[in-house]
């Protein structure tokens, strides 16, 4: 959580189509007030702003006490098939496996769906990495969607990062690369 909203600062948590969420369902994060000044963050009329709300781009939701609650970056959604997969929800789900130490979700090209959910994990040392199946099992019984499931697997000693942060551009490089030549070569 970020807190809540203060010194006379709105937000609201956005659909796809621009219309309030209740609480505790994931949209695009918007606000307006003093954090928003121009200069700040944006200049009114761009196209961040749209009706007097600045669009942060940032995917998040209200808790029961409306403390604003960030868990992920709306460019980060996967787009499977018209159905979209916040990665922030499968890697949480994902970090629950005792194997698995470090993991970030991405999407993978797909000529079919658009994307493919792919799993980047990383193993302790102790562990063993799971296979896809594994993964299925684990994410199905904590109730994930099928839909939102890993169809693709990459296992890596270490995940790329900036500072502390995950560095996913370089992850879909380096994803894009090994799950093509992995699946091109399984191809019939």
């Amino acid at each position: 959580t970020v807190g809540q909203p203060r010194g006379g600062t709105e937000f609201r948590v956005l659909d796809d189509m621009g219309n309030d969420l209740p609480r505790g369902e994931v949209g695009e994060l918007v606000g307006r007030g003093p954090c928003c000044v121009n200069g700040y963050i944006g200049t009114e009329g761009s196209e961040r702003w749209r009706d007097g709300w600045f669009h942060t781009g940032d995917l998040a939701h209200l808790d029961e006490h409306d403390n604003v609650v960030i868990v992920g970056r709306l460019k980060e959604v996967i787009v499977r098939g018209g159905d979209k997969v916040s990665p922030a929800e499968v890697e949480a789900l994902l970090r629950t496996h005792p194997d698995i130490v470090q993991v970030a979700v991405i999407g993978v090209p797909d000529p079919m769906l658009g994307e493919r959910v792919c799993a980047c994990i990383v193993v302790g040392k102790a562990g063993r990495a799971p296979a896809l199946e594994d993964l299925l099992k684990h994410l199905s019984s904590q109730g994930l969607a099928r839909y939102k499931v890993p169809e693709r697997l990459l296992v890596l000693e270490l995940l790329p990062v900036i500072g502390d942060k995950i560095d996913r551009r370089a992850l879909a490089e380096i994803t894009a690369k090994e799950v093509a030549l992995r699946y091109r070569s399984q191809a019939p």
